[in-house]
């Protein structure tokens, strides 16, 4: 079997979005692919921005701090 052929089905046609952007002048792609990179940053900063905020973690003594816990400032976990 030749591999030039091995994607040729239907599942690797182009879609009419990718034939739509190979009808488009290079200049008129190139700003249509640039906001598209800045909708994808935008949305990815929004993200991160919005994001889940997660609480802080409570200060429990390492096994050395407990004899110092007052002195070091540390929770001691019982």
């Amino acid at each position: 079997m030749n591999p030039m052929h091995a994607m040729h089905g239907p599942e690797f046609h182009p879609g009419w979005l990718f034939q739509l952007l190979a009808v488009l002048p290079a200049s008129l792609l190139r700003v249509v692919l640039v906001a598209a990179v800045l909708v994808g940053v935008v949305g990815c900063t929004a993200a991160m921005i919005a994001g889940p905020k997660y609480p802080s973690s409570p200060n429990y003594c390492r096994a050395d701090q407990v004899a110092v816990a007052a002195q070091v400032g540390c929770e001691v976990r019982r």
